[in-house]
């Protein structure tokens, strides 16, 4: 059975983003829960089968969002050292939350 959780999105950083692209954004991740669950599921795979000490060589997963009405892109960025992370960040590169998988 595939996953189904909720996605929620922690809006924080020094960018402040509209509440108009929050809700875009809030519904393009939720509707991308699953497969963001699969994404999170490689990573942990990857990091439980990689030796001791090597676990920085873990990929990180770029995902890129583009909002074409708005003109703006933002990109979900997934990485795992000792828990899997996903920020959601501006095309700059600029932290503007953190998206959770319950």
């Amino acid at each position: 059975m595939p996953w189904s959780g909720p996605v929620s999105i922690e809006w924080w950083g020094p960018v402040e983003v509209d509440t108009r692209i929050q809700r875009k954004l809030t519904r393009l991740v939720e509707d991308m829960g699953v497969l963001l669950s699969e994404y999170e599921a490689h990573l942990y795979d990857m990091t439980s089968r990689t030796p001791k000490g090597l676990e920085f060589l873990v990929p990180k997963i770029e995902l890129t969002l583009p909002l074409y009405e708005e003109g703006r892109t933002f990109r979900i960025r997934m990485m795992r050292l000792t828990q899997t992370q996903i920020f959601l960040e501006t095309q700059q590169g600029d932290a503007v939350g953190e998206v959770f998988l319950a």
